[in-house]
C-alpha cells in the first residue's frame, strides 16, 4: 500500500479559461450537461456578488 501512487487532484477546467475546448473533451453529453450546468451556477453567483458589491459602491457615493 505505501508504494501506490498518488492521485492528483484532476485539473479543473473552466469555460472561462482562454484554452477551453469545449465539449469535444467530455466522455459523454450528460457529463458536458452537468459541467455547463454547475458552470452555469458558479458565474451566476459570481456574478450576484458583483453586483451587490457595485450596489455597495454606487450606494455610499450618492449619499
Amino acid at each position: 500500500m505505501a508504494d501506490a501512487p498518488r492521485q492528483q487532484p484532476a485539473k479543473q477546467v473552466r469555460s472561462t479559461r482562454q484554452d477551453f475546448d469545449g465539449p469535444g473533451d467530455f466522455a459523454s453529453t450528460e457529463e458536458a450537461l452537468a459541467y455547463y450546468k454547475a458552470e452555469y451556477s458558479r458565474l451566476k453567483a459570481i456574478i450576484a456578488l458583483q453586483k451587490g458589491k457595485i450596489r455597495k459602491l454606487v450606494a455610499v457615493n450618492h449619499t
